[in-house]
């Protein structure tokens, strides 16, 4: 299924923000320091947990478009009887 233009959009968006963060923690592990830059906006003292769950966060959004433009994307139905 092909995504829409918007998702499209979103999900080259959050490729990008994973590789910052990735980035970022990196940083935090050679220099002690937290720093993160995005789209030309700049975000400091973040911690390492707080970027940790922005990186998991967005690593599921973006494994949601990528399952559904593999048209993978499934649906649940429950049957009670």
């Amino acid at each position: 299924m092909a995504l829409t233009d918007r998702q499209t959009a979103r999900k080259e968006w959050l490729e990008s923000a994973i590789d910052a963060i990735q980035n970022a923690q990196m940083g935090i592990l050679t220099s002690g320091k937290s720093e993160l830059s995005f789209n030309g906006r700049s975000v400091t003292n973040l911690s390492p947990s707080e970027l940790e769950t922005m990186r998991r966060s967005y690593e599921s959004e973006l494994e949601k478009l990528e399952r559904k433009e593999k048209g993978l994307r499934t649906r649940t139905v429950r049957v009670v009887g």
